[in-house]
C-alpha cells in the first residue's frame, strides 16, 4: 500500500491532537474551523481510504463519520484505519438491532398493492428508469428471465425481458440486509435459488425467488457474516457439489476485517475457507465452459488455474507489466479450452491469447507497443477496480467487447477494436413497446458488467450507470434501455416547487438531473451527484451547471469556476410578503480552496438576479426561516447556536444550543424548523437521533428524542398549518413522525422497504411529502394532517374600491400566494363564479354579505372560509380625464401578481404605449427559456409585435430531445407592425376554446390555436406581471405608457379601437390602470404600481 505508514501516522496524530482538544464534534464553539494541521491529516486520510477502494462520495462521508465519532467518544487510536472503520459499522448494527426493537414495525413490510393513504409512500412513476446497475444474470434456459443488482438496493427480476421488474429482497426480515452488494449469487442449476449478501455481510438464501429467505451464518466468524467479495460466483463442481468462490479485494467496509483473497464454500456459505494464493491485488476469475474444475483467476500481472474447483490455484502466466485489474473470458462450446486475458498498465492494453488452457499464448494486442489498436481496449482506456467488463460472445470466438467508461468492441479476436463513446445517447423501449431516444438515461458511461446470452445468438445485456442494456442480434447499432419500471435511480436530493403546476426535479448520481412535470419525467442537463434548489417565486431551479442567463447571479453564482463544484445541501427560504426577496446558504465540507464555495448567507432582493451576503454572519448556515408575522423575522441555525434578526443582518439576536446536544458530522451538522406564525417556536435536530424544542428562541430547550433511533437527524420539518407536527429524517433509520399533541414518534416508512431516504420535502399544494432514495428514485407519501398552510379559519376579506357600481374586494392579507387557490367567492351566499383573488361584481348592494372560501388547487378535502364582509358605498370614477402617459427609461413597472389568465376562458389583454425603443413590453414569464411560464408580448427592432404563450412551464430537455430549449406558442405579425415614437394599441385575445389573436390598434395580425393538450392549464405564472421589461428585469423596450386594462371576455377589433378614444364598456372589465399621474395607482384595487430600475 502506498504510503501507507506515513498516511497511518498522520490518521494517529490528527485523533491525538483531537483526543487532547477533548471534542472534535464542538470544535466550532472554539474555533471556526479545523486547523490547517488537523485539516490535512483529514486529507490523508480521506485518501487513504479511496486508496482502499471507497468512492469518492463515500470516502467524504466516511471520513466526517470517523471524525465525528471517534474524536468525540475520545477512544484510543487503533492500530489500522479499518479497525475504526469496522468498529464504527458494527456499532451502528448494535444500535440498528435496538432501533428494530423500539418500532417492530420497521421490519414487517407492506402487502403488495395497498392502497394509497396517508403515511404510505409510492413511487412517482418513471418507465424507463436508470441507475447505476452492478451485476447481471441471464436464465440460460430463457433470455427474458433476468437478475438484475442496482446499486443502493436489492436484487430485482424480469420474466419479459426489461418491461416489468419486481424486486425479490424486500421480503428479507430486516431493511438493514436488503440491499445486495454488488454481486447477485445464482445457482446454475436452479434460476429460482438465489443468495443475497448485504452490504454489512449478511447472507440469505431463497430457494423460490424472494417468496422467502432463510439467514445462512458463518460459524466461523463471530458477527456471521460471510466475506465482503468485490467478485463472487456460484458453479457445480463435476460432482454436481453447489460451490461459492469469490475475491475480496479490500478489508475495510461496513462488513471489514476480512483479509483480501480467494473465500470458497461447499455448504452454501456456512463455513468458508481462504484459499492461499501467492499473489496480491486480485479480482476476477473465469470458469472453463465445460469442465467447471477448472478455474481462472486474475492479479494485475499474474495469472492463476485451479483444477480442482478452486481448492487451490498455482501461477499459470505472468504477464509482468499489469497495474490494474486483469480480465479473463473463455471461450464456449468445442474451443471451450480457449481464453482471452487483457492486461492492463496504466490507460494501455495487452490482449493475450491461449487456444489450449494456457500452456501457450499469442499476443493480440498491446497499444504501447502498437501492436493492432492503438488505445486501451476499455474505452480507449485501461481497465478499473470499479468499473469494467470484457468478454467473447458464445457464437463468434473472434467478437469481443471490453468497455470502461467507454466501450470497444473487436470482430478479429482482439486485434482491432472499434471505439465508441460513452456519450453516444442509447435508445429505450417505452411503456408502450415504441422504442426511442431514452428520456431519462441515455448515456453508456462507468460500465460494470456484460452478460453475453449463451443460447440466443446477438443477445447481450449490460449494466452501466445508465441502467440496463440490451443489443440483439437485428439490433446492434445502439444500445436499448431495458430497466422499463425497475424504480432503481441514485438520488442525492429533491425539490418542489410551492406554487404554480407541480414540479419536482433531483439531482442523481451520473443522470443528470431529472424534473417531472405535468405527469411526466424528463432529462436536464447538471453536474451530476449534486444538490438542486428551488425559488419558489420564480420557480427556477439552480444546480452545478445550470442553464442560467448573463448577468443571472451576480455576486454568488459566477465567480470561479463553480459550475464544476460540490454545492452540498444548499438550504434557503423566501418571504411570503415580498417575493423579490430570496435567501440561500450551503453546508458543506472542508475542502482546497480551488474548490471552496461560498459558505456564508446570501440573500437576493430581486428573485436571484444578484446576490449579496447577509451582513454581520460569518458562519455557515444550515436551517432558516423567514416569519410570516407583522414585522418579518429571519432565523437561522448555524453549527452551534440559533440566530434572529428583524433586520435582515444589521443586528443578531443569538442563543446556544442546549449542553446535552451535539451537532453531526459532514455537511449538515444540524437541522432546524421555524413556526413562521410565531418564530420563537423552534425546533432542533442533530447527532445521536436528539430533536429539542424550544418556545421561547431558544433561551430555553426541551428534550422531545424519546425513542428515536441513535442517527443523524439530517431533516427536520415542520408541516406548517398543523400547530406541530413534526417529520424527522434520520440518517440510516428512515422518516419519523411525531403530532402536535402526541410526545411519542412513529415510524414513517410504510411502503418503502429500504433503509431511509437522502432528502424529504413537503409538496404543499399537494399535502404530500417526496422523498428522494439512493437507490430507488423519487416516492411521495400523503401527510398525516393534510391542512391549510397560510389563512387560518375567519381570515379577513376588503373592499378595496367601488367604480362605477363596480365594487371589488380581495384578501385583507400582505402574503403572496400565487397560482396556489381556487377562490370560491358568495354574494349573500350566492356563488359568482369569479375563480381570481379579486371579486368585482356589478350584482353587490350595500349591505350584502360577501365571503371567499379558499381550496387549494391541487388538494381535495381542504377549504378555508373568511370571516364575512358587508359591503358598502364607496365613491370614486375611473377619472378619464386627460392621461398623461408615463415615461419609462432604464426601468419597468411591476404590476404585481395577476392571477387573470385563467385556462379555458375568454380574456383580452390591452395596452396602449409609444415606444422608443425594442424589447419586451409586457409580461407574466421571463423572457429566457428556463423553466418560464406564462406569456410575454415582444417588439423587435423591425417592428415586429410576437405573442409568446407557455401554458406549460417549460423544460430543458439539451440531453434528451433535439426540440427547442423554448416550448413556447409564437403568434408573430408582419414586420413594420407596430410603429416607434407613436402612440399604439397593442392587444390580444383568447378565446375558451383556446384560439388566440394578435391585434394592433384594434387589427388583427396574426392567429394561432393552443394546442389542445395545453388548454387545460392556464396561462398564469408565480411571477408578477411587468411592464417594458420580462419579470427578472430583463430584456427591456422604453418608451410610455397610457393605459393597461384585462378582460374576462373577448373583445372585438371594433371594440378595441373604440377603447383607444375612450373606455367603451366596464362589463368584463377585470384590471386596469390608467396612467394619469407620476404615481400610478390600479384602477379597481387602488394598489400603487411599482417602477424599477432596469436590473441590467
Amino acid at each position: 500500500m502506498k504510503n501507507n505508514r506515513s498516511k497511518l501516522s498522520l490518521f494517529t496524530q490528527w485523533l491525538a491532537a483531537a483526543i487532547a482538544s477533548a471534542s472534535l464534534c464542538h470544535a466550532e464553539s472554539e474555533k471556526e474551523s479545523t486547523n490547517q494541521k488537523d485539516r490535512g491529516a483529514l486529507e490523508e486520510y480521506n485518501q487513504e481510504l479511496r486508496d482502499r477502494g471507497w468512492h469518492r462520495k463515500e470516502a467524504n462521508a466516511l471520513t466526517d463519520a470517523l471524525a465525528d465519532t471517534f474524536g468525540d467518544d475520545l477512544l484510543l487510536p487503533l492500530p489500522a484505519p479499518d479497525q475504526f472503520v469496522t468498529k464504527l459499522f458494527a456499532g451502528y448494527q448494535a444500535d440498528y438491532a435496538k432501533f428494530e426493537k423500539d418500532f417492530p414495525n420497521a421490519s414487517i413490510p407492506l402487502p403488495k398493492g395497498s392502497p394509497s393513504k396517508a403515511g404510505v409512500w409510492s413511487r412517482i412513476y418513471m418507465n424507463p428508469t436508470g441507475g447505476r446497475i452492478y451485476d447481471l444474470e441471464l436464465n440460460p434456459k430463457n433470455p427474458d428471465e433476468i437478475y438484475a443488482n442496482p446499486d443502493g438496493d436489492g436484487i430485482y427480476f424480469t420474466k419479459n425481458g426489461g418491461k416489468n421488474w419486481h424486486v425479490i429482497t424486500d421480503t428479507i426480515p430486516t431493511r438493514l440486509h436488503r440491499n445486495c452488494a454488488e454481486n447477485i449469487i445464482v445457482d446454475p442449476r436452479d434460476f429460482r435459488h438465489v443468495f443475497s449478501i448485504s452490504h454489512y455481510g449478511r447472507m440469505y438464501e431463497t430457494k423460490d425467488q424472494g417468496a422467502t429467505w432463510s439467514l445462512v451464518i458463518n460459524t466461523a466468524n463471530q458477527q456471521g457474516n460471510v466475506p465482503q467479495f468485490k467478485w463472487v460466483e456460484a458453479f457445480r463442481d463435476r460432482k454436481n457439489k453447489l460451490v461459492i468462490i469469490g475475491v475480496v479485494t479490500k478489508g475495510s467496509g461496513r462488513n471489514g476485517g476480512w483479509k483480501p483473497g480467494v473465500y470458497r464454500t461447499e455448504n452454501t456459505g456456512k463455513t468458508w475457507q481462504r484459499i492461499a494464493v501467492e499473489g496480491d491485488k486480485l479480482q476476477e476469475m473465469a470458469f472453463h465452459k465445460k469442465n467447471p474444475d477448472i478455474v481462472y483467476l486474475a492479479g494485475r500481472s499474474k495469472l492463476f488455474i485451479s483444477k480442482n474447483a478452486g481448492k487451490s490455484f498455482s501461477l499459470l502466466k505472468d504477464f509482468k507489466t499489469g497495474d490494474r485489474p486483469m480480465f479473463i473470458t473463455t471461450l464456449y462450446g468445442a474451443d471451450a479450452d480457449g481464453l482471452y486475458v487483457a492486461v492492463s498498465t496504466g490507460r494501455d492494453t495487452q490482449v493475450h491469447f491461449s487456444k489450449n488452457k494456457g500452456r501457450n499464448w499469442q499476443l493480440r494486442q498491446d497499444s504501447a507497443k502498437k501492436v493492432g489498436h492503438e488505445k486501451g481496449i476499455f474505452g480507449n482506456d485501461g481497465s478499473s477496480g470499479w468499473t469494467s467488463f470484457f468478454e467473447v460472445d458464445p457464437f463468434d470466438p473472434k467478437h469481443l467487447m471490453a468497455s470502461s467508461v467507454g466501450n470497444c468492441e473487436s470482430f478479429d479476436g482482439g486485434v482491432t477494436w472499434n471505439y465508441f463513446s460513452w456519450g453516444k445517447r442509447a435508445n429505450a423501449i417505452m411503456p408502450d413497446g415504441s422504442v426511442i431516444p431514452s428520456p431519462h438515461a441515455g448515456h453508456n458511461a462507468d460500465n460494470h458488467v456484460l452478460k453475453f446470452h449463451p443460447a440466443k445468438r446477438g443477445f447481450r445485456v449490460k449494466g452501466c450507470d445508465g441502467g440496463i442494456m440490451a443489443k440483439w442480434e437485428d439490433k446492434a447499432a445502439n444500445w436499448t434501455n431495458i430497466s422499463g419500471d425497475m424504480p432503481a435511480f441514485l438520488w442525492f436530493s429533491i425539490i418542489v416547487n410551492e406554487f404554480g403546476d407541480r414540479y419536482i426535479a433531483g439531482n442523481t448520481q451520473d443522470l443528470n438531473v431529472q424534473t417531472y412535470r405535468y405527469g411526466v419525467w424528463e432529462n436536464e442537463i447538471g453536474y451530476e451527484g449534486d444538490a438542486i434548489f428551488i425559488n419558489p417565486y420564480s420557480n427556477v431551479t439552480y444546480y452545478p451547471c445550470s442553464p442560467t442567463e448573463k448577468g443571472e447571479g451576480l455576486n454568488f453564482l459566477e465567480p470561479g469556476n463553480w459550475k464544476m463544484h460540490s454545492w452540498n445541501m444548499p438550504k434557503s427560504t423566501v418571504n411570503y410578503s415580498n417575493p423579490d426577496q430570496f435567501f440561500v446558504a450551503f453546508g458543506r465540507r472542508e475542502t482546497s480552496k480551488s474548490k471552496q464555495l461560498p459558505k456564508f448567507l446570501y440573500q437576493s432582493n430581486n428573485r436571484g438576479v444578484s446576490y449579496d451576503r447577509v451582513p454581520n454572519l460569518d458562519k455557515p448556515v444550515f436551517a432558516m426561516n423567514v416569519s410570516r408575522t407583522d414585522a418579518p423575522i429571519l432565523t437561522i441555525f448555524t453549527a452551534t447556536s440559533v440566530m434572529a434578526t428583524s433586520d435582515w443582518g444589521q443586528n443578531w439576536q443569538t442563543h446556544p444550543y442546549p449542553k446535552t446536544f451535539k451537532a453531526s458530522g459532514g455537511t449538515r451538522k444540524v437541522s432546524g424548523a421555524v413556526d413562521p406564525n410565531n418564530p420563537k417556536r423552534l425546533w432542533l435536530g442533530g447527532k445521536d437521533g436528539k430533536v429539542f424544542f424550544s418556545n421561547n428562541g431558544g433561551a430555553s430547550w426541551q428534550d422531545l428524542s424519546g425513542t428515536l433511533p441513535k442517527g443523524e437527524v439530517s431533516e427536520l420539518i415542520l408541516h406548517e398549518g398543523t400547530g406541530g407536527d413534526l417529520y424527522a429524517l434520520i440518517n440510516g433509520y428512515g422518516v419519523f413522525y411525531k403530532a402536535a399533541d402526541s410526545n411519542d414518534w412513529s415510524f414513517w416508512m410504510d411502503g418503502f422497504d429500504l433503509r431511509d431516504f437522502k432528502e424529504i420535502r413537503i409538496d404543499y399544494p399537494q399535502q404530500k411529502m417526496v422523498a428522494a432514495s439512493y437507490g430507488r428514485g423519487a416516492w411521495e407519501a400523503p401527510l398525516m394532517t393534510p391542512c391549510e398552510r397560510f389563512y387560518p379559519k375567519g381570515f379577513a376579506i376588503k373592499q378595496l374600491n367601488e367604480l362605477a357600481d363596480i365594487k371589488v374586494f380581495g384578501i385583507d392579507s400582505p402574503l403572496v400566494t400565487p397560482d396556489y387557490y381556487n377562490y370560491h367567492w358568495t354574494i349573500n351566499g350566492k356563488p359568482q363564479g369569479s375563480n381570481t383573488p379579486m371579486l368585482v361584481s356589478k350584482n353587490c348592494k350595500p349591505g350584502d354579505t360577501v365571503e371567499l372560501t379558499l381550496k387549494p388547487k391541487h388538494t381535495t378535502g381542504i377549504e378555508t372560509r373568511s370571516k364575512a364582509l358587508k359591503a358598502i358605498a364607496l365613491k370614486d370614477n375611473f377619472g378619464e380625464g386627460k392621461a398623461k402617459p408615463v415615461a419609462i427609461d432604464k426601468s419597468y413597472i411591476d404590476l404585481g401578481m395577476l392571477e387573470l389568465f385563467g385556462a379555458k376562458q375568454d380574456l383580452t389583454f390591452e395596452a396602449t404605449v409609444k415606444l422608443s425603443q425594442a424589447g419586451v413590453v409586457a409580461g407574466n414569464r421571463r423572457k429566457f427559456f428556463r423553466d418560464a411560464k406564462g406569456w410575454y408580448l415582444d417588439v423587435n427592432k423591425d417592428g415586429e409585435l410576437s405573442l409568446h404563450l407557455s401554458p406549460r412551464q417549460n423544460g430543458n430537455f439539451s440531453r434528451t430531445y433535439k426540440r427547442p430549449k423554448d416550448q413556447a406558442l409564437v403568434i408573430t405579425s408582419p414586420k413594420k407592425s407596430v410603429p416607434f415614437e407613436e402612440s399604439v394599441q397593442l392587444a390580444f385575445s383568447i378565446s375558451a376554446q383556446g384560439l388566440a389573436t394578435l391585434f394592433v390598434n384594434g387589427d388583427s395580425v396574426g392567429q394561432a390555436e393552443i394546442d389542445p393538450a395545453d388548454r387545460d392549464y392556464s396561462l398564469n405564472s408565480v411571477l408578477s406581471t411587468t411592464v417594458f421589461a420580462d419579470p427578472f428585469g430583463k430584456h427591456g423596450s422604453s418608451g410610455e405608457i397610457e393605459n393597461i386594462r384585462v378582460w374576462h371576455k373577448l373583445l372585438t377589433g371594433e371594440e378595441l379601437k373604440a377603447n383607444r378614444i375612450k373606455l367603451s364598456s366596464p362589463d368584463g372589465l377585470v384590471y386596469f390602470i390608467l396612467f394619469n399621474d407620476a404615481d400610478p395607482v390600479e384602477m379597481l384595487t387602488r394598489k400603487p404600481v411599482v417602477i424599477k430600475p432596469d436590473t441590467m
